[in-house]
């Protein structure tokens, strides 16, 4: 599968570490575009209309890049976990926003999780916006689709997960609180509905984080930054 990607550090960290995966690159700029070619990367130049209009957005910083998906299997991603004795696995239902999903790919690669796992058909799909969101953390941190939430968790139980849901519910407890499984999936539901009900039947632990202000929530994306740090803070780097 092929798709684009967008933003100077998207492109410079595949470009970098992943370098097979460019197929071509498309540019505004001379100086990127000789930088590019040097480094061996098939480049062409572009005006900035015709780039907005190939990803549907100003947001490019003139560059993009076509590369191939590095989607990874589920099964893939179950075998690799079973090597380790603590991990921190993600899952994303139905986030819709490409803003969202890009900040929370992002928080992920910042706070060193495993894996991310999201939904199919239900979500945004790995667009150059959430690319460039997500400042490479899209094309970094390993990802699998997965067609049903609820069996991929019931797999992951299997392979000893914990699974905690995070959502607004009186049986919630503190995040500040938790004691975070060594193996663990958090999940993260849509913006509008949140965690679906049978995933939240599904998990073992139901978190919320406590506010103190009058503004009773967190977006999607900011709530996975908190929960992840926090996560981070507890375990230091053994995460």
């Amino acid at each position: 599968m092929i798709r684009k990607i967008m933003g100077k550090n998207t492109v410079e960290e595949v470009a970098t570490y992943q370098h097979k995966r460019i197929i071509s690159i498309t540019t505004s700029s001379k100086e990127l575009l000789n930088d590019y070619q040097r480094k061996g990367f098939k480049v062409k130049l572009a005006d900035k209309n015709e780039m907005n209009k190939i990803v549907q957005s100003d947001s490019h910083q003139g560059i993009i890049a076509e590369v191939l998906d590095e989607e990874i299997s589920f099964r893939t991603c179950i075998d690799q976990l079973k090597k380790k004795n603590k991990s921190v696995v993600v899952l994303l239902d139905s986030i819709q926003d490409p803003q969202n999903m890009g900040a929370i790919m992002r928080a992920c690669e910042c706070f060193g999780v495993d894996w991310i796992l999201h939904t199919k058909n239900r979500g945004t799909p790995i667009t150059a916006v959430v690319s460039k969101v997500s400042m490479g953390g899209s094309e970094i941190v390993p990802r699998s689709t997965v067609s049903n939430g609820v069996d991929a968790i019931k797999k992951l139980k299997d392979e000893g997960f914990w699974i905690a849901s995070l959502e607004l519910s009186e049986k919630a407890e503190s995040v500040y609180t938790f004691d975070f499984p060594d193996k663990i999936c958090l999940v993260f539901g849509s913006e509008g509905e949140g965690v679906k009900s049978l995933m939240s039947k599904s998990s073992d632990f139901h978190l919320i984080i406590p506010m103190l202000g009058r503004i009773d929530s967190l977006n999607v994306s900011q709530a996975s930054a908190v929960v992840l740090a926090l996560l981070r803070s507890k375990r230091g780097r053994d995460i």
